[in-house]
């Protein structure tokens, strides 16, 4: 997830308190931090998507991938009362694959729905894949909150993929890969309530 879509939210960060809206989600980039990384913050209003829809999804640590474009693979590598490690695989056309390692849970909200956090598990040993690279940062939450109509979606992420990336992707990725992203996700919630 967790970071669920943390190659994209990472790429997300070229100017400085950046915004950008479409008809159901709003997106701002920030400042970048002391190491360089700009927090990504996307917020949608989805009127017809249940709360109970997106906990299934996220409740699945190890499901991210099916959901969020940028995930190629996921997989719980250890289970710690009430978080688990999660290995996630990103690949995105025209970069190296990303890999990393984080710490996920889920816990209630005030809303009455759950928030799902994420950490780098940068202690923890990684044995890559050929050609991939660890992604230096993946931190980020999803937060539902549930309303009377719909829920809100607030996803925040701070992602430093390490290595290279090209320019052209970090633009593809600030406009159409956010929106695809978070479109994927609804369409997915929708197949659930059904």
């Amino acid at each position: 997830m967790a970071s669920v879509l943390p190659f994209v939210a990472s790429l997300l960060g070229s100017p400085a308190h950046a915004e950008a809206a479409t008809d159901r989600c709003q997106s701002s980039v920030g400042a970048p931090d002391a190491a360089g990384v700009r927090p990504v913050q996307i917020t949608c209003r989805w009127p017809d998507v249940s709360a109970a829809a997106l906990e299934a999804m996220f409740d699945q640590y190890d499901g991210y991938h099916r959901f969020v474009w940028a995930l190629a693979d996921s997989e719980v590598r250890q289970a710690d009362g009430h978080r688990a490690l999660v290995w996630q695989r990103q690949e995105v056309p025209g970069a190296a694959p990303r890999e990393s390692l984080v710490w996920l849970e889920g816990q209630p909200n005030d809303s009455g729905s759950r928030t799902y956090t994420w950490t780098t598990a940068a202690s923890e040993p990684l044995d890559l894949s050929a050609h991939a690279v660890r992604a230096l940062r993946n931190d980020g939450r999803w937060e539902i909150v549930a309303r009377d109509k719909g829920v809100d979606v607030v996803f925040e992420i701070c992602y430093s993929p390490g290595g290279w990336v090209p320019d052209w992707l970090v633009r593809w990725c600030q406009t159409l890969g956010a929106e695809k992203m978070m479109d994927e996700i609804r369409q997915f919630a929708l197949q659930i309530d059904g």
